[in-house]
């Protein structure tokens, strides 16, 4: 969880922007599910590096795209 919540937040401050997020957290969730052998974690890393995006993106002023936005 660790990981993908470092992905996630450094993403957005290299990127500065979600634009290829989807790509890229798909990339790393796969990975990192695969690599532990537990591909049902796929969901659970992918929404955890997310979160944590989205928190490193309110705290440097970065848009949120409305699909990023949490209901």
């Amino acid at each position: 969880m660790f990981q993908a919540c470092m992905h996630g937040e450094d993403y957005i401050i290299s990127t500065q922007s979600f634009d290829g997020f989807d790509a890229y957290m798909n990339r790393v969730a796969t990975n990192l599910s695969t690599r532990v052998g537990q591909e049902r974690l796929y969901k659970p890393l992918y929404d955890f590096g997310l979160n944590c995006a989205r928190d490193m993106a309110k705290r440097d002023s970065v848009e949120i795209p409305s699909q990023y936005v949490l209901k």
